[in-house]
């Protein structure tokens, strides 16, 4: 494996992958526990944006969920660029939508077996459906709306587990999925969980996302803000994470450390 690296934005700790790098570590995972069928804890993956990056600042089941997690990969052009004003070499994105297209074109190959929760009533099955059209082949183990509430935990746990699948993609919204995720863990029989906020919207065609100049850019929260204006309050943390990452810039503070992602996600593990 590549020398690995670890950014350290406003105290959150971010990996420094590309989409192709997480696809191939996360497919490479589930297929060796998948063979092994290791009894351990579901591996987690987290796709940060600067809001949750704020948001984690006074919520400390957030913090700790990120802080927990096997790989957090950066969504959000906010988190790519703070990574780069520290010195460490965050190359682009890595979102939600976009991790679930790559997993879903490589579950095509490999039959790794997904499940799709959350998005609200039908969102996860039409996902599911025009998936399995784009990535012919590609098993859809089960999908499930349910909600981040401990009152639906048993109907969606054992709807997991009846589905017999490998990876479960949550779209609960953050930061409902993080710790939605962080508190069953240790009750689902999969090899990872990841969090993906609207990824299902997009895949279900519920939702556009924006042109992919607008995307190539980091113009892609204007163009959601624009589609979707009840996002402003949300928006309004990226004025404060901007602040307070120029604000260690300016003191120097270049947060960088070595390490990364979990073992886990180590070729001999």
């Amino acid at each position: 494996m590549p020398e690995r690296m670890t950014a350290v934005v406003l105290g959150i700790h971010v990996d420094c992958v590309t989409l192709a790098e997480a696809i191939e570590l996360i497919t490479s995972y589930a297929l060796r526990w998948r063979a092994a069928r290791h009894r351990e804890p579901v591996a987690q993956v987290i796709t940060l944006n600067p809001e949750m990056v704020m948001a984690a600042r006074s919520d400390e089941a957030l913090f700790q969920a990120i802080r927990r997690a096997d790989l957090v990969v950066p969504d959000g052009i906010g988190v790519v660029l703070a990574a780069r004003l520290a010195g460490a070499p965050m190359r682009a994105r890595v979102t939600g939508v976009d991790l679930l297209e790559g997993l879903a074109a490589a579950a095509s190959r490999t039959g790794l077996r997904l499940f799709l929760l959350g998005g609200g009533e039908g969102v996860a099955k039409a996902a599911g459906t025009r998936l399995a059209m784009r990535y012919p082949g590609v098993p859809i183990a089960g999908t499930y709306a349910g909600s981040p509430g401990m009152e639906d935990d048993h109907d969606i746990l054992a709807a997991i587990r009846s589905a017999r699948a490998d990876i479960v993609f949550v779209a609960f919204g953050s930061p409902a999925q993080e710790r939605w995720i962080a508190r069953v863990r240790h009750q689902l029989d999969v090899a990872m969980a990841i969090g993906v906020g609207g990824a299902l919207d997009f895949a279900a065609g519920r939702v556009p996302r924006a042109p992919h100049w607008m995307r190539r850019v980091g113009l892609e929260w204007m163009y959601r803000l624009i589609r979707q204006p009840w996002r402003w309050r949300r928006m309004l943390a990226l004025p404060r994470f901007t602040g307070l990452v120029l604000l260690d810039s300016y003191h120097g503070r270049r947060m960088r450390v070595r390490g990364g992602y979990s073992r886990r996600f180590d070729a001999e593990t």
